[in-house]
């Protein structure tokens, strides 16, 4: 029912409107969604990123800051492929 229903000042039998409460302890639902799917985007990133960067195309800058902190030269290969021999 809306505003312009009530002209008279009394509501006809039957057609109280009444709004639905869809909150959580003062958390409203919407952001309870929102807040769910956000999460789960944000885990969907986190777990395809080693897939869709390629990690061999840093190794060259990462290759002089190894070997100066180990002081000795570094042997790397292909990321990908170490780690699906170990």
């Amino acid at each position: 029912v809306t505003a312009g229903a009530r002209r008279h000042g009394f509501d006809p039998p039957g057609l109280h409107f009444y709004p639905a409460k869809n909150s959580t302890k003062g958390v409203s639902l919407r952001t309870l969604i929102g807040l769910s799917i956000l999460v789960v985007l944000s885990v969907t990133a986190i777990l395809s990123a080693p897939f869709l960067i390629d990690l061999n195309k840093y190794q060259d800058q990462q290759k002089p800051l190894i070997e100066e902190a180990l002081n000795r030269k570094a042997l790397t290969g292909k990321v990908r492929e170490q780690v699906k021999k170990n």
